[in-house]
């Protein structure tokens, strides 16, 4: 797009900017949600989740598991940050998880009219790059960052990395100069030594590896999901039980009043990513 046009489209955005390239349709999501539903849609459809329930073993296909053994027709391991350890567990090791920690800076969303749409940078070797966008609950996030983690679980946040980015939001915007973040979070995704997905089926030990999906999962998840289907069916035989329905079923959902939880179809969840949390807060950054 010409600089006019990108200026018109983000006058906010600074003026050094020597052009941009437009993607019609990109657009931001509540991840959490999006996650939450596809679980729900499955619980709906006759599917039964087993939480809290730690996997040891795997022999003759059953799993031994802290709330005892479960026998599959076929296992699909998509464990994530565990998904080489899962692997070994059958036997499989193919490739190794690198934990990348994605730290996150929060504005409050009196913010948000500052900007409208996803502003990403040229993208690295390495990642995407740090995005600046509004959030589906008009926060206006910058992040994430990629750096090589050893930790598996969620670390703490980094204060320097938090000032980096707050820089750098405010050097796209520089009107954002006049507000403070609300907040930030870390997140960690499961990168391998290899850049793409890691999808392989093992019919001998009717055993589907799902591993390596990192942020683009998000956009990327109902193809996987469609091209694990037919890797079963060809490779492993195996017709997929889809429930009564092959649509999918209409969702009534609400966040609680408490604004810590969210209701769908009369089930209760808890809201446990810090995205959707700071959306519930009414908390603003002007300075």
């Amino acid at each position: 797009m010409s600089l006019t046009d990108l200026h018109k489209s983000e006058p906010y955005l600074r003026k050094e900017a020597v052009g941009a390239l437009n993607i019609p349709g990109e657009c931001v999501i509540d991840s959490y949600l999006l996650g939450l539903s596809y679980a729900h849609q499955a619980r709906m459809l006759g599917s039964k989740i087993c939480t809290s329930c730690e996997v040891s073993e795997m022999s003759q296909g059953t799993l031994i598991t802290s709330l005892g053994p479960i026998h599959c027709k076929v296992t699909i391991n998509c464990a994530g940050l565990y998904g080489d350890i899962v692997d070994q567990l059958a036997g499989i090791d193919t490739f190794r998880i690198y934990p990348r920690k994605g730290q996150y800076c929060v504005f409050g969303k009196n913010a948000s009219p500052l900007l409208n749409s996803i502003i990403f940078p040229v993208p690295t070797e390495k990642s995407k790059g740090i995005a600046l966008f509004n959030s589906v609950y008009n926060n206006v996030m910058m992040g994430p960052t990629a750096q090589d983690s050893s930790e598996l679980s969620r670390p703490a946040s980094d204060s320097k990395v938090h000032w980096m980015l707050t820089q750098k939001a405010q050097w796209l915007i520089p009107d954002l100069a006049t507000f403070l973040p609300v907040g930030h979070y870390v997140g960690v995704r499961p990168a391998t030594q290899f850049k793409d997905y890691q999808i392989r089926t093992y019919p001998h030990k009717r055993w589907i590896t799902v591993g390596g999906i990192r942020s683009t999962g998000v956009s990327g998840s109902l193809g996987i999901a469609q091209y694990v289907c037919e890797r079963l069916q060809s490779d492993i035989g195996l017709e997929p039980e889809r429930g009564a329905t092959n649509h999918l079923l209409d969702m009534a959902w609400s966040f609680g009043e408490d604004k810590t939880s969210v209701t769908l179809n009369g089930y209760h969840y808890p809201i446990l990513h810090p995205m959707v949390l700071y959306g519930q807060d009414s908390m603003t950054s002007k300075l």
